[in-house]
């Protein structure tokens, strides 16, 4: 009740959050029963997606239909999968699917990644939800495969605690070695293997108010040049400016790593690096950016979800995956995937 009186306070009106926002600013509250945590606050938000006051559904399938109605009503896939509005009682129990369990936050090692999505579209932006879910809790999505990370041609970048001058020389030994057994030019662009490689590992952005522009990319050939001089890592190299001011949002990371890694279709890609070479890299429609699925054994016996319209589960595909995460794949970020010369057939997708 406190937390409640000091949030009406501090905004100066009682009306006018949408849910997405009151149920982020309470997520950290604690509650007896779980449930308070939705239907405690519903009192304070501007529309209630259709949500129904109900103790008699478990906690599983209130917070599932939930994270349904939150999809419905944004028509955007990642504000179920981004936004911090899960309660963080429910987070660490780890009870909800992947789809409903808030996976993309900000502790994340993409995290420049979910600052900068704003500036993609990789998924068809007509989305049109999933209106059921399965007796185990899955939903079926569409979307495009774009292949599997190849474990031999993965490189990574890991710099905790480190000052400038050593993270720009773990930044050559990195680059070095993305480039050791690449291809010449990256067939998707047409681009050359160093245009390529540095636009994915900047995620093709200076910051999360633009692309990365032409001028951009003529420093991106010198600083490429630069490096390819270097017979040893730790050669002495020095920075200007303009690399600096380049290469400074890499910073922003480096207290966590992340893998460069071709496909095995020939793809450029950054991945978080717990992802593994049996995943797989999508483009799911009504999502800003590829996401990362890994193949997921489905529940054997489903669950008693109540009064909504639920999938059987003889109407589903056989494989169900979950949600690893985000990742960048350079040519496919701006909805390339669904251009018929990409030849990339629509699949439907058990997320779990």
């Amino acid at each position: 009740m406190v937390a409640i009186l000091e949030y009406r306070a501090s905004t100066g009106k009682s009306d006018g959050w949408s849910l997405v926002d009151v149920l982020e600013r309470f997520r950290y509250c604690k509650a007896t029963d779980p449930r308070d945590l939705l239907f405690g606050i519903l009192g304070l938000a501007h529309g209630n997606h259709g949500v129904v006051v109900d103790y008699t559904r478990p906690v599983k399938n209130v917070f599932m239909d939930l994270a349904l109605r939150i999809m419905h009503h944004s028509k955007d896939l990642e504000t179920a999968l981004s936004q911090c509005w899960l309660p963080q009682k429910l987070a660490e129990l780890g009870v909800l699917p992947s789809w409903a369990s808030n996976r993309l936050t900000p502790d994340s090692s993409t995290l420049r990644l979910r600052l900068v999505r704003n500036l993609y579209q990789a998924g068809k932006i007509e989305f049109e939800p999933p209106r059921t879910i399965s007796q185990s809790g899955e939903i079926c999505l569409n979307g495009r495969l774009l292949g599997r990370p190849k474990l031999a041609c993965r490189a990574g970048l890991k710099s905790i605690h480190m000052d400038g001058e050593r993270f720009y020389r773990c930044l050559r030994r990195f680059y070095q070695n993305a480039s050791s057994e690449a291809l010449e030019n990256y067939p998707i662009t047409g681009e050359s293997f160093d245009r390529a490689f540095w636009r994915t590992v900047l995620f093709d952005a200076r910051d999360k108010s633009g692309r990365l522009q032409e001028s951009d990319l003529v420093l991106i050939d010198k600083l490429s040049l630069e490096f390819r001089k270097a017979e040893k890592p730790e050669d002495d190299f020095e920075f200007s400016e303009e690399y600096r001011g380049l290469l400074k949002d890499l910073l922003l990371i480096r207290k966590s790593s992340f893998h460069f890694t071709s496909t095995d279709t020939d793809l450029f890609a950054i991945v978080d690096y717990f992802t593994g070479d049996h995943d797989i890299i999508v483009v799911l429609d009504g999502s800003r950016v590829p996401m990362v699925l890994r193949e997921a054994t489905s529940s054997s016996s489903g669950i008693s979800v109540g009064k909504a319209d639920y999938l059987t589960n003889t109407a589903l595909p056989k494989i169900s995956y979950k949600i690893v995460g985000l990742c960048y794949v350079h040519g496919f970020m701006d909805g390339e995937a669904y251009w018929p010369k990409r030849g990339l057939k629509e699949e439907t997708f058990l997320i779990s």
